[in-house]
């Protein structure tokens, strides 16, 4: 099974703090964001408004 972390509100100040300290501990990191975030290579960025989700 796949370890995988979601995080909301993933491309603020805080969300940049929690990807650096988890990217080596998950396979896969979502970002729900209302910004896209440039990719890495276990990071991905789901768009999400606290309304709707895109992607």
């Amino acid at each position: 099974m796949m370890k995988k972390l979601i995080i909301a509100g993933g491309s603020g100040f805080l969300g940049s703090i929690l990807i650096n300290h988890f990217q080596n501990q998950f396979e896969e990191i979502v970002l729900l964001s209302q910004k896209q975030k440039a990719p890495s290579h276990n990071v991905r960025t789901v768009l999400w408004d606290a309304k709707n989700v895109t992607g």
